[in-house]
């Protein structure tokens, strides 16, 4: 048996084909190409179109902590609801802000400077970003923890460095932070420890048998402190330990 092929020897035919197979190939990708153009602008579009104020919140109730406190409050039954936003400030010039999802029925808000009274604004925000009417609630925060330990702050000096210790007794969550100068002068951490113990005591040694300052503040967890002791000066030297130390 002979097996037999046969080739289409049209050059005009074959060429017809091709030239039906690529426009087909070209009508493709202009329609994906398309197809795509039309989903990324669908895409970019709005969430939520709907520009009505939602109602704020009612039934606010405050605990108050030490430099911080925490409002709870009834959500209003607004179907375009997506957070809670809290503004207050936490001395004369820093302000903060706190979101909290619509999932949620309370806020905390932290870091306050003093034991006194401070003001935070209530704010509901819809899905497009539009926000209800203010409510005021006033917060009275108890007395900050790095308030409460800066005072029992002792600096002694040590074999090669200085000794620090301080008491906790809330047993709240603190930075210890030492400083010293550095060749320029100019005060910088050498050391930070972060606990919740009630009694708190460390060395930092490696330093040569010649006297030299060393200086101790308090922050609490939200990195609070009465002033940011970088640099020497009255105000800072007023709420940081500062010793000399030379012992060997």
């Amino acid at each position: 048996m002979v097996s037999r092929f046969y080739f289409n020897t049209n050059p005009f035919k074959m060429q017809t084909s091709q030239t039906k197979i690529f426009a087909l190939l070209a009508l493709l990708g202009m329609a994906t190409a398309l197809g795509s153009c039309f989903k990324d602008d669908a895409y970019n579009e709005p969430t939520d179109k709907d520009g009505a104020k939602p109602a704020p919140v009612t039934n606010v109730q405050v605990t108050n902590h030490n430099g911080a406190a925490t409002i709870t409050y009834s959500l209003p039954n607004s179907s375009n609801l997506l957070y809670v936003r809290a503004k207050y400030k936490t001395n004369d010039v820093a302000t903060r802000q706190t979101q909290v999802s619509y999932y949620s029925n309370k806020v905390e808000v932290s870091g306050f400077a003093e034991k006194k009274e401070y003001e935070v604004i209530l704010t509901t925000v819809s899905r497009a970003e539009v926000e209800s009417e203010p409510v005021i609630v006033k917060v009275n925060p108890e007395t900050p923890v790095h308030r409460l330990v800066m005072p029992t702050v002792r600096i002694e000096p040590d074999f090669g460095g200085v000794f620090i210790a301080c008491e906790n007794t809330i047993r709240e969550k603190i930075g210890v932070i030492v400083i010293a100068p550095d060749k320029n002068g100019e005060y910088k951490p050498i050391e930070s420890r972060y606990t919740t113990n009630e009694h708190t005591a460390f060395s930092v040694r490696g330093y040569e048998n010649e006297p030299r300052q060393f200086g101790v503040y308090i922050v609490d967890r939200w990195g609070t402190a009465p002033i940011p002791c970088l640099r020497p000066s009255p105000r800072c030297l007023k709420n940081c330990s500062i010793r000399t130390s030379s012992r060997t």
